[in-house]
C-alpha cells in the first residue's frame, strides 16, 4: 500500500444532466492496478508533540500500521514539502523493545527516529537506506510509558506504511 497526491485536480458540473466530475493528474502514469481513492483532508498538523497522531496503547506483538504521506506540511494543498515531520504517539504497557519498520515510496527517502515522552530521541535516527528503502529502528528495552514514532524525509516526498510493534521481554523491569 501506499499513497499518492495527484499534482492536481480539475473539477468539472455538468449542467445537462446535473453530474459532477473530479479528474485527478498525477506526476506520471499510475500503473494497472486497483486502487482507494480516500476524499477528505490531510491528517496536517501532526509534526508537534501537541497534534501527533494517536495511535493508542500498543500490546505486546501487536502493531499499529499505518499509511500516509509525508510532504503535506503545513499546508496540505501542497504535497512538495520536504520538510514535513509526521509524529505518532503511543503506548506501551509493559517493560520491551520497540520496533518501526518505515517503507518509503520511491520519491521518499525516510527517516525514522523514536522518542520518549519529552519528545527526546532514543538512539540515532535510522536512514539506511536511499528513496524506496525500509528502514528498521529496534530499540533496547525500554520501561512503560508514552512514546513517538516521528517519520522526515532524508530528501523528498511521497508515501509511506509505518508499522510500530512492541515486545514484552520476559524478566525486563518496568
Amino acid at each position: 500500500n501506499q499513497v499518492l497526491l495527484p499534482q492536481s485536480v480539475t473539477y468539472a458540473y455538468n449542467t445537462s444532466n446535473g453530474l459532477s466530475a473530479a479528474v485527478l493528474t498525477f506526476s506520471a502514469n499510475l500503473p494497472n492496478a486497483t486502487y482507494n481513492l480516500k476524499v477528505g483532508v490531510s491528517s496536517e498538523p501532526n509534526s508537534t508533540i501537541a497534534n501527533a497522531v494517536q495511535a493508542g496503547t500498543i500490546f505486546s506483538n501487536q502493531s499499529f500500521v499505518v499509511n500516509e504521506y509525508l510532504g503535506d506540511g503545513a499546508n496540505s494543498l501542497i504535497s512538495t514539502d520536504a520538510t514535513d515531520s509526521d509524529l505518532y504517539e503511543f503506548t506501551k504497557v509493559s517493560a520491551g523493545t520497540v520496533t518501526l519498520t518505515l517503507v518509503s515510496s520511491t520519491g521518499l527517502d525516510g527517516i525514522i527516529t523514536l522518542l520518549d515522552a519529552t519528545s527526546t530521541p532514543i538512539g540515532a535516527p535510522v536512514n539506511a537506506t536511499a528513496a524506496g528503502g525500509t528502514e528498521v529502528l529496534n530499540s533496547g528495552v525500554l520501561g512503560v510509558g508514552k512514546f513517538y514514532a516521528r517519520v522526515t524525509s532524508a530528501a523528498g516526498t511521497g508515501g509511506y506504511t509505518l508499522t510500530i510493534q512492541t515486545t514484552e521481554v520476559a524478566g525486563a523491569s518496568d
